[in-house]
């Protein structure tokens, strides 16, 4: 390895190891656990546990694929605290960065790529939303993915090699987003389905077979040992019911939420900047290129549109500004005799990044803003003292999650977070919740407000008695 090259990953090492201290207030040690967000709490619960003897979806239950519960199971087994999460995500950046920095390096020199790779992680700070998120361990994935398709399309579509490289790792990308959330592929099945009609339309089918078949061998590569897993442990069902039919009938009930217009172009501005430089490919008559990346940009922002549009969505296309100085380097500019006009390009996307950035921190209720987010005293714990609650049996209802890490509680009930919403958004769990608090017997229920579900209610009044009332928090104790 030349030296330079490897001064540049210790410079990319020191960027990725920042960055996570920073912006990953969900993990990061420097914060202490003041900040927890809803979703990365409960991938912790369910990953602690799961490291310590338990299994996901029949002991303690998500909505969200094995893959990330395994994730922060792993770091708590590193460690044995999310100290190991916040391990994994360096590394996860790093691998993320090094090949975004390989990408660049097919269009620019080494120091001038650094540079960039220092921009780019930067910009992903406007999707991050405190870290420890399903998309954010897809980066490395789909940093890899597009590495092999630029080397593939600059190298004029010649070298089939690349190809399928490309294609196995669209389908490792497809299986971990099946298995955790299956919209984050959506960019990278866009990329290749275009490449799928080009081959099809040069009547290359034998390549197109190839192209196939090499997509599926990725996604067996990490679907059997997930499966193989689940039913080893004879809770297939379980998991399939939690990572896909539920999820058909929670997506179907949630609606887009409304934003505002600069809030929604800053989480997805990659998407129009790469429509953008599409629309010059197409006016440089790179039509296939520009197809492909017209398609690859717009898709995800179809889903973002019409979808639940949360901000850290943005992440799966936060590698598309790679992608974008990229075309800029080998396409575009070297059309232009004007070399005013060669870095405006570069120049004019800058300082959109830079905006969007600003923009987003202006925008978002973080810790650098707000501290509304700061786990306080909760009444939980208030609760607990005054009522002599014993945590070993205790069910939190329509608790985030967060309170049982800050309280040190072990979920007590499989159901144990947000369960009205839970059912608000996918009726089919509602017997399941219900069964798993028959079963349990928990003695001691915290509710967060009223018990808004008829069915759960009814078996509350029948089998508890309420003991305490305060500031919104009612206190059940078994009869």
């Amino acid at each position: 390895m030349k030296t330079k090259r490897l001064f540049s990953y210790c410079i990319l090492a020191l960027v990725c190891l920042s960055f996570i201290s920073v912006f990953s207030w969900n993990t990061s040690p420097i914060y202490g656990g003041q900040w927890e967000d809803i979703d990365s709490s409960v991938y912790k619960i369910v990953g602690k546990y799961w490291a310590e003897g338990l299994l996901p979806y029949v002991d303690l239950w998500d909505q969200k694929g094995p893959l990330i519960h395994a994730i922060d199971a792993l770091g708590y087994l590193i460690v044995g605290n999310s100290n190991g999460i916040f391990i994994i995500q360096a590394v996860s950046l790093y691998i993320t960065m090094i090949y975004i920095f390989k990408s660049l390096c097919l269009a620019f020199y080494e120091a001038l790529s650094t540079f960039l790779c220092f921009f780019i992680v930067l910009s992903l700070s406007t999707d991050y939303n405190g870290g420890n998120l399903v998309e954010e361990f897809l980066l490395p994935f789909i940093s890899v993915s597009y590495y092999i398709l630029l080397k593939y399309l600059l190298n004029g579509y010649k070298d089939t090699t690349i190809l399928f490289r490309f294609c196995f790792f669209v389908g490792l990308s497809l299986a971990f987003s099946f298995f955790t959330r299956l919209t984050n592929a959506l960019g990278l099945c866009a990329s290749e389905f275009i490449l799928c009609l080009w081959i099809l339309y040069d009547r290359k089918f034998k390549l197109f077979g190839k192209m196939i078949l090499y997509t599926l061998l990725g996604c067996l590569v990490i679907t059997i040992p997930v499966l193989f897993y689940f039913l080893y442990h004879d809770a297939f069902n379980e998991m399939w019911y939690a990572t896909f039919t539920y999820n058909v009938e929670y997506a179907a009930s949630m609606s887009n939420m409304p934003k505002s217009l600069g809030y929604f172009i800053t989480s997805y501005l990659n998407c129009f900047l790469l429509t953008f430089v599409s629309l010059l490919l197409f006016l440089k008559r790179y039509y296939r290129e520009g197809m492909l990346w017209i398609t690859t940009a717009l898709l995800p922002l179809a889903w973002f549109i019409n979808g639940a549009n949360f901000p850290h969505y943005g992440m799966i296309v936060f590698q598309y500004l790679t992608i974008i100085f990229v075309l800029l380097g080998n396409y575009v500019r070297r059309e232009h005799k004007d070399y005013i006009l060669k870095p405006l390009y570069f120049i004019s996307i800058g300082i959109m990044v830079f905006i969007a950035v600003g923009l987003r921190v202006y925008q978002s209720k973080n810790v650098f803003i707000s501290d509304s987010g700061r786990n306080r005293d909760s009444y939980v714990k208030t609760a607990c003292i005054k009522n002599h609650i014993n945590k070993n049996s205790l069910l939190l209802y329509n608790f985030s999650g967060k309170e049982y890490l800050e309280e040190k509680v072990k979920p007590a009930v499989r159901f144990f977070f947000l369960q009205d919403f839970l059912i608000d958004h996918g009726p089919s769990i509602e017997q399941r919740v219900l069964t798993s608090l028959t079963v349990s017997k928990v003695e001691w229920i915290i509710a967060k407000g009223e018990v808004h579900n008829r069915m759960i209610k009814r078996f509350i009044d029948d089998h508890y008695k309420e003991v305490d009332k305060e500031n919104g928090i009612v206190v059940y104790q078994l009869k």
